[in-house]
């Protein structure tokens, strides 16, 4: 059944970490913008230490789909950078279908406030690794974000979307109006979906 609202989430192990740094959050972003780039719908998202969380719209198939992709290529990354392959074996996934107004509630409650859950900050509101953000808000696509380019400053905004590639390290078309903040990420104003959230609430 197509355009479904799911929970996507990985495993999470105290003694081993998905994401170390700040560098390594940035690329979790990045990389889960492309994996579901095309397949389905973002509606929010949250990535702690050591799991992520997904609310997904669309064909479980490419949901499935999605979720693995994000496993490859962030494992692509952590084998570059640390040295260490097959970093999901131990995490597996579940796709959970949300059914329900009420259950939909909940459960994006729940992806939002998990920071609070595991003591990474007692407001969701300031924990920088979820979409919870961009709900409600006018924020738009045209904030200036500068950063350091090929030795040069740059407006993001005026990258080709080429260039935009080379800094997402993807060859995939992206859509054109996705925007890199001055960190190298991906807003998440330019991939999550807020229409869902924000019907539901």
């Amino acid at each position: 059944m197509e355009n479904q609202m799911f929970h996507v989430c990985t495993k999470g192990f105290s003694d081993r970490l998905l994401f170390r740094d700040r560098k390594d959050f940035i690329q979790g972003i990045n990389r889960a913008a492309l994996a579901f780039n095309g397949n389905c719908r973002i509606a929010a998202m949250c990535l702690m230490s050591n799991h992520v969380h997904f609310i997904a719209i669309g064909d479980e198939d490419k949901v499935e789909m999605s979720i693995v992709k994000f496993k490859k290529t962030y494992s692509m990354w952590m084998a570059s950078r640390y040295g260490v392959t097959k970093v999901f074996r131990r995490w597996p996934h579940s796709i959970i279908r949300c059914a329900g107004n009420d259950y939909m509630k909940s459960v994006i409650s729940y992806v939002y406030r998990n920071p609070v859950g595991h003591s990474e900050t007692n407001n969701p509101y300031y924990y920088p690794w979820s979409s919870i953000n961009v709900h409600f808000t006018e924020e738009g696509h045209t904030s200036p974000y500068y950063f350091s380019y090929k030795g040069q400053t740059v407006d993001v905004n005026l990258l080709h979307p080429w260039e935009k590639r080379a800094i997402l390290h993807t060859k995939d078309e992206i859509p054109e109006a996705w925007i890199i903040n001055s960190e190298g990420m991906l807003t998440f104003s330019s991939f999550i979906d807020t229409s869902i959230v924000e019907s539901i609430f």
